[in-house]
Parts: C-alpha cells; sequence; structure tokens
C-alpha cells in the first residue's frame, strides 16, 4: 500500500504550487509539460478515504472500499485504485 501513498503524494505534489522552491508562481507539472495540469479526478477523495463501490449489475450492490488512488490510462472514464476489505486491490470507474 505504501507505493500508492507515495505516489498519491508525488503527483499531487506536481499538480499544485509551492512556494519552497523558485517556480514563478507555476507547478512543477506546467513548468516542465508546458500545460496548466488538470486537476479534477484528485479534487473528489483523498488518500485513505471510505467509498462505495457498485460490484453488480444494480445500484444496490455495493461494497465499502479504501480509496488508494487515481488510475491514470485504464478506461475512458476516471478510474481509481480501491482496496477491498479482503485486501485485494481492484480498479473501478463507479465510485
Amino acid at each position: 500500500m505504501w507505493d500508492y501513498g507515495l505516489t498519491w503524494v508525488c503527483e499531487l505534489m506536481q499538480r499544485t504550487m509551492n512556494r519552497r522552491f523558485d517556480t514563478f508562481n507555476k507547478t512543477p507539472f506546467s513548468i516542465v509539460v508546458g500545460d496548466t495540469p488538470d486537476i479534477s479526478e484528485y479534487t473528489d477523495f483523498t488518500f485513505w478515504d471510505w467509498v462505495w463501490v457498485i460490484e453488480g449489475a444494480g445500484p444496490s450492490e455495493t461494497i465499502l472500499a479504501k480509496f488508494i488512488g487515481v488510475a491514470h490510462s485504464i478506461g475512458n472514464a476516471v478510474s481509481y485504485h480501491l482496496l477491498k476489505d479482503t485486501g485485494r486491490i481492484i480498479t473501478r470507474s463507479t465510485v
């Protein structure tokens, strides 16, 4: 789980402005890439939040899981990595 936590912190630090370094009021992401970062997928949950996940065909089949990060390049919609109560990590966009 530590690798998901460290990845979460690093991705947030890349996409937010930091006065510690001389970045001229830019985020590290915008300095390297040149574009403004999209932070919409980072505003829904914080690391280790409880979330409801739709597991079956109907909305009544939900489970409780822990949010452990954003899943990049998986599917067309925003997807998240989740930790089930069994210890298994799943990736879902229906959170």
